[in-house]
């Protein structure tokens, strides 16, 4: 880890096996509290991303609670929005992490 957290990594890695190659990104986050059936979301600079290209399902470093889904989209040239979706039907909260976002290069 870098010892300057507000730091943003971008990097350009090697797919899964196969030709397909990743812009990646990740940022700090602390989500805090969703309320049933609610969203929140995050940005992260992603160099190299653009409207129209596919994203990974993002990940998290902790376990998202049951009933919480992770999903990004490419939303303006370098930066992926990400949003954590809570389905069910309490308030859930999650606390600080580092969400990570991979984006496919075509």
């Amino acid at each position: 880890m870098s010892d300057q957290p507000w730091r943003i990594r971008t990097e350009l890695v090697q797919g899964p096996p196969g030709p397909g190659k990743f812009f990646s990104g990740s940022a700090s986050w602390t989500p805090g509290t969703i309320g049933a059936g609610a969203s929140v979301t995050k940005t992260v600079a992603v160099v190299g991303s653009v409207l129209g290209q596919s994203v990974v399902p993002p990940g998290f470093s902790l376990v998202l609670p049951a009933g919480v889904l992770a999903s990004g989209q490419v939303t303006a040239p370098d930066v992926v929005t990400v949003t954590l979706t809570n389905f069910s039907a309490s308030p859930v909260t999650i606390g600080a992490g580092t969400v990570s976002v991979a984006v496919a290069v075509p």
